[in-house]
């Protein structure tokens, strides 16, 4: 999420300038009723009763490669098969990226596995192999769409205590959140 975020610090520091944040990226969630945090975003609706849920923009998804790793070859007409996959690895559980690659049978094509989209996305890059990746990521990195039917999307929630719902500061960082991920996904 630091894709989204980072790029609009500025923007947000120019209209709020005493506000302090922290940006965090774990692959556990944080516990919000202990105040570990006091927003977050979380890719799987939470279920507990004393938090605030706001969805925001659906992350949709591709297979991204490099023209040099293409070679000229049309994407179009890729066997899958006979491609090297970069993927998430189980770290995270059984996320729909890496499920996706297990039910399309390609996990034996997978030549790299990471908890790190940004790993994934430097090795496709590089001309490692093809990856599955968020669409706003890939393009910024001017990577090659792979076109594919019934890939998976992600929805994430924005997250807080229910306590913080009318805390100016921690609404004007929703409110911040909420713009920036819809500026960053819904082009």
């Amino acid at each position: 999420m630091s894709e989204i975020l980072a790029p609009n610090l500025h923007d947000f520091w120019k209209h709020n300038p005493k506000i302090k944040l922290r940006l965090s990226v774990a692959t556990a969630n944080i516990n919000l009723a202990r105040s570990e945090a006091d927003i977050a975003i979380r890719l799987a609706r939470p279920t507990q009763e004393n938090l605030m849920i706001k969805r925001l923009p659906v992350i949709k998804q591709g297979l991204f490669a490099s023209a040099q790793y293409l070679n000229g070859r049309d994407p179009n007409s890729l066997d899958l098969n006979k491609e090297s996959f970069l993927g998430m690895d189980r770290s995270f559980g059984d996320i729909p990226e890496y499920l996706w690659i297990i039910q399309q049978n390609l996990a034996s094509q997978q030549k790299l596995e990471s908890s790190s989209i940004r790993t994934l996305c430097n090795a496709a890059r590089e001309g490692c192999g093809i990856a599955l990746l968020p669409k706003f990521i890939a393009q910024l990195e001017k990577l090659v769409e792979i076109p594919q039917p019934s890939l998976p999307q992600r929805s994430p929630y924005l997250v807080f205590h229910r306590d913080f719902r009318n805390v100016k500061r921690i609404r004007l960082v929703r409110d911040w959140i909420a713009a920036s991920f819809k500026k960053a996904l819904e082009k």
